[in-house]
């Protein structure tokens, strides 16, 4: 059985778009992994930094509002001569 100069170019054409959707998915799969791991990571740090934010309710119950202007070292001196009471 053979097959004529037209079915075979074709499956040429067939194969080399196949192989050309093919590169292109491998090529955007390696591109989303890539933002997975760094999303990850970002992720991690994300969490690791809010660890350091949590503030028990217990001991400031009260909410903390933002001042315009103040600086944040006031605020940090502020929040040590409350949490001392």
């Amino acid at each position: 059985m053979s097959v004529s100069d037209e079915e075979f170019q074709r499956f040429q054409n067939q194969l080399v778009e196949i192989k050309t959707r093919n590169y292109q998915l491998e090529e955007q799969n390696k591109k989303l992994k890539t933002e997975n791991v760094h999303l990850k990571t970002q992720i991690e740090n994300f969490e690791k930094d809010s660890i350091h934010l949590r503030l028990p309710t217990k001991v400031l119950p009260w909410k903390i509002r933002r001042v315009s202007g103040r600086d944040t070292d006031e605020v940090q001196r502020e929040n040590d001569v409350l949490a001392r009471k």
